[in-house]
């Protein structure tokens, strides 16, 4: 049916929008309905149809309303619940990794604060177990690479004190070790200071003259059978300068010793193949 006007009241399907409702079509609807609020964005056929659809696969569901800005606790506790939060904290189920890098201990009392935190803020136990996991695998990537940059600081140390005290290398190292002992025996501060400058070489160097300087018992018997170069090379030079030494008299008791001496202090300063050459 039609009218002179031309405003049928009906649903074109022709035109620029094929399926557009005519403006006023919700007067047509019952009293009660016209003022729907849910209708007042309908502005085509598809769009009336689509909210039918998205209506009827709700129908069956269980829904959750969310609570307003003015919610209560209470209010929010019902709809964690209802998504899946679990009763308890310890439902969550996290457990202490089983194997840790070194320097890296596991902390139960952390993993229940943890848990707890997690429950009170309502989330669910794959998002708990997302975040545990991510957390875990930071500390441990981060724990295993600063053991791989202390063994490689330790390898860079070792090789630049065996190039320079090359046959001494043991020997000042068990000085700056007892050395080092003997001051962090009785003060846990000072025994810490080995985390941090362990593998310096500096650090290392200051302690093992530290130990040569110490007095043999008090460092329980360590006495030096080998030189460093540097040790060799003072010590071969007072040696020269001293005309009345055993080294340079033949006749004198102590002679055989003292050239034997003499070729080890050689020997500490050039190495051995470089001494057998001369």
């Amino acid at each position: 049916m039609s009218d002179d006007s031309g405003n049928t009241g009906e649903i074109v399907l022709s035109g620029e929008n094929q399926y557009a409702l005519p403006e006023n079509w919700s007067e047509a609807l019952p009293e009660d309905l016209r003022s729907e609020p849910s209708l007042q964005t309908v502005k085509d056929l598809p769009g009336l149809v689509k909210q039918y659809v998205n209506a009827q696969k709700m129908v069956g569901k269980d829904k959750i309303p969310v609570p307003g800005e003015g919610a209560g606790p209470e209010e929010w506790e019902d709809v964690f619940n209802r998504l899946g939060r679990p009763d308890t904290p310890d439902e969550y189920g996290l457990k202490l990794p089983e194997e840790l890098p070194p320097g890296v201990v596991a902390d139960e009392a952390a993993l229940k604060e943890f848990q707890t935190l997690a429950h009170e803020a309502g989330l669910l136990p794959h998002q708990v177990k997302g975040i545990y996991d991510w957390y875990n695998g930071k500390i441990i990537s981060a724990a295993t690479q600063a053991n791989q940059q202390q063994q490689e600081q330790l390898a860079d140390a070792q090789k630049e004190l065996k190039e320079e005290w090359k046959g001494a290398y043991d020997e000042q190292l068990r000085l700056a070790t007892r050395a080092f002992k003997s001051f962090a025996e009785d003060d846990p501060k000072i025994a810490k200071l080995d985390e941090s400058f362990g593998n310096n070489p500096n650090f290392i160097r200051l302690m093992a003259r530290i130990g040569k300087a110490m007095s043999e018992d008090k460092l329980k018997g360590v006495t030096q059978s080998t030189y460093t170069p540097e040790d060799a090379r003072s010590e071969l030079t007072r040696i020269m300068n001293d005309p009345k030494h055993p080294y340079f008299r033949k006749e004198a008791s102590g002679h055989a010793e003292a050239v034997a001496h003499v070729a080890k202090l050689n020997a500490a300063i050039y190495g051995d193949e470089e001494v057998l050459k001369k």
